[in-house]
């Protein structure tokens, strides 16, 4: 998923897709303030993503070092350990520091599975999401940060209610779980 087209779906739930693409794609500057504040709100979703819901997860052999792997070995910025284990699969007790991850003195490679923090993104930049999370979802809950900001609450709490019954329905179907019938009014 490319963050310009979640940009341009949530300008287009907000009522203003024509400023914002003409921003994006002419340099039009009429444009330039909402689109830079929905492109804020997407880095601020994605996170909110990768925090609360679906979390981003890595997995890399590292090297050890005095029976340490340090946090700037890691590609992304680690925000929970899932495990650790050797190169043949074997897990092995750890120990979280501030500044790295402890196993054991005699090991020389470590197998670490981790969450990750995405980076911030520019505007034609591609989301770390590239399954597990649509366009769509990832516009109501980017609607619902632009109207926050905006201090339009009532707004913005039409359009979370959205993004968060999105999260919960993708979720569900992910597991297994039966899709609810329809309610009838």
């Amino acid at each position: 998923m490319k963050v310009k087209e979640v940009v341009l779906a949530a300008a287009k739930l907000l009522e203003m897709e024509s400023d914002v693409i003409a921003c994006i794609e002419e340099g039009d500057v009429r444009g330039e303030e909402k689109a830079e504040k929905l492109l804020t709100c997407f880095n601020i979703v994605e996170n909110d993503l990768a925090l609360n819901y679906v979390p981003l997860l890595q997995e890399r052999l590292f090297t050890v070092n005095g029976g340490a792997v340090e946090y700037k070995d890691f590609e992304q910025a680690p925000l929970r350990v899932i495990s650790v284990s050797d190169a043949e699969g074997r897990s092995m007790p750890f120990q979280i520091f501030p500044t790295e991850i402890r196993v054991g003195e005699n090991e020389r490679k470590a197998v670490i599975s981790y969450a990750y923090l995405p980076k911030e993104k520019g505007i034609l930049e591609d989301s770390d999401y590239q399954m597990g999370v649509s366009a769509a979802l990832a516009a109501f809950g980017v609607a619902a940060e632009y109207c926050a900001m905006r201090g339009l609450y009532a707004e913005a709490a039409f359009w979370d209610k959205k993004y968060k019954e999105s999260i919960a329905k993708s979720h569900a179907l992910k597991r297994g779980s039966k899709m609810q019938s329809r309610k009838w009014v």
